[in-house]
């Protein structure tokens, strides 16, 4: 199976790999967080927010990665950018948008496609 890269960060790179988003750290990036950013996650879901599952946290052997159900559908970013008389700001210089971002309609927004 192919990796499609998404994003490449500083500490991460982003990557689809079939029906999942791989977020894999960098070597030597500290456990504690990517834990932390998974029990985060977890909060999220439980909470009852229509997010993205969070189906693995492991060690690659390059590092700490987080395994996360890929979802179809514009991100935040790309409707940010679409309708930006729906944001509590004027400006969208304020954001710092990404292609990465979680599609809108796992937060109970309307699919657009």
């Amino acid at each position: 199976m192919s990796k499609e890269i998404i994003v490449e960060r500083g500490t991460k790179t982003v990557y689809r790999e079939g029906s999942k988003i791989i977020k894999q750290f960098k070597a030597g990036y500290p456990k504690s967080a990517v834990v932390k950013e998974a029990f985060n996650h977890a909060l999220a879901e439980e909470s009852g927010l229509n997010v993205p599952a969070l189906l693995e946290v492991k060690n690659t052997g390059e590092g700490w990665a987080l395994v996360i159900e890929a979802v179809e559908g514009k991100t935040m970013a790309q409707l940010m950018a679409e309708q930006p008389e729906n944001l509590e700001w004027s400006s969208l210089s304020k954001f710092r948008a990404t292609s990465i971002a979680t599609p809108a309609s796992r937060w109970g927004g309307s699919r657009i496609s």
